[in-house]
């Protein structure tokens, strides 16, 4: 027997079922990769299989989100047996100890607990302070992840074509949706190292942002349309450009474009976010985006909120920490542990006026668009 490890689990597990003998005869257990090494650290069996809460709402269908249990009702639509599936489990569980072999492998001593874990994305969101409802998250890396914590599902974000995903927390009754900003970090790290050709560090970053700092919002009307990997739903024949420049048009003025015109991706999903009910009064921004102070005031201007960055900007790391401290019973108050590691670096307002000037922009932008016929 073996276990097979897949993301998006159930309808490709549909397909193995109708199509390989091979798996439905010697197959036992879907499961994650995470799940499947753990599995083998301990020198467990299929049949000791399991996935934590968190990891099974990425599997998309076949669960009820809610109970934390596998859906009969799903699963006999899906024509897929229980039997081929894991336990839950929550992530703080014990799943067993490092086996013989694998502390041998290791170096590590024998018998180490080994707990379940959670998600990445589930720990970088509680890494960075995500703990209750109506908070959100931007995970500014080269490809943004802008993630909003809720009470549960929320019919208007759900349905097709908002491109949204919903997931459980780490914590019990904890939940949150989840999209892309695209092009996100690329277009700031193509700007830098194409146009202009300082591709040896990140420092230039540092010195454009502080140029664009004396740039008036708005950046007197320049704009870049940032489809540097091509555009999407209805401007999907798009590409990037610059747009209305003149001869006082320096690096300093497109380098603010870049920023404002990605920083308009986040307007329309946190536009997206409040018109579904959800009042967003809070955003930490993470990772490396969160290292420039203007490109941090101009998303809090845009989103009309209150953002802030943290002393660790990547917190997934401690998180996977904390929640094994708390499986071994070495803390016993997880929330105040995960709370008391979170150290605000820097706040930043939402200034009203400028984001005025950046919702004429946006119309701006989009207008033309429609107007070159996209």
């Amino acid at each position: 027997p073996y276990t097979l490890s897949l993301h998006d689990a159930l309808p490709i597990s549909r397909w193995l079922l109708a199509n390989s003998k091979d798996f439905k005869e010697r197959g036992k257990k879907f499961v994650h990769n995470a799940p499947y090494i753990l599995l083998n650290l301990a020198g467990l069996e299929s049949r000791d299989a399991f996935v934590d809460w968190g990891a099974m709402s990425g599997w998309g269908l076949g669960y009820r989100v809610y109970e934390k249990e596998w859906s009969d009702e799903q699963l006999a639509i899906l024509g897929i047996d229980k039997k081929y599936l894991p336990k839950i489990v929550k992530p703080w569980d014990i799943i067993g100890s490092l086996s013989q072999e694998a502390a041998k492998e290791t170096g590590c001593p024998v018998g180490i607990p080994i707990c379940a874990g959670a998600g990445d994305t589930m720990q970088s969101i509680l890494g960075s302070g995500i703990l209750e409802a109506n908070k959100a998250v931007d995970v500014a890396g080269t490809c943004a992840m802008f993630c909003v914590s809720t009470n549960g599902i929320i019919p208007e974000l759900s349905k097709k074509g908002s491109e949204l995903i919903f997931n459980s927390g780490t914590l019990e009754n904890t939940y949150f949706y989840w999209g892309f900003v695209r092009t996100g970090g690329l277009a700031l790290r193509w700007f830098k190292d194409n146009i202009c050709q300082k591709s040896n560090g990140d420092s230039y970053y540092q010195l454009l942002s502080k140029g664009a700092e004396k740039v008036e919002p708005g950046c007197n009307d320049v704009i870049f349309l940032p489809y540097l990997t091509g555009g999407y739903g209805e401007f999907s024949n798009v590409k990037g450009c610059f747009m209305n420049m003149t001869l006082d048009t320096d690096q300093f003025v497109l380098w603010r474009a870049v920023l404002e015109s990605i920083a308009y991706g986040y307007m329309e999903i946190t536009d997206a976010y409040r018109n579904a009910g959800i009042e967003i009064n809070r955003i930490t921004i993470t990772e490396g985006g969160s290292k420039d102070n203007l490109w941090n005031q101009i998303k809090a201007d845009v989103m009309k909120s209150e953002a802030i960055t943290l002393e660790i900007s990547g917190g997934a790391v401690m998180t996977n920490c904390i929640i094994a401290a708390y499986a071994t019973g070495a803390i016993e108050d997880l929330t105040h542990a995960l709370i008391s590691n979170l150290k605000i670096t820097n706040t930043y307002t939402p200034n009203s006026n400028n984001l005025n000037i950046y919702r004429n922009q946006y119309k701006l932008q989009k207008g033309l668009l429609k107007k070159l016929g996209y």
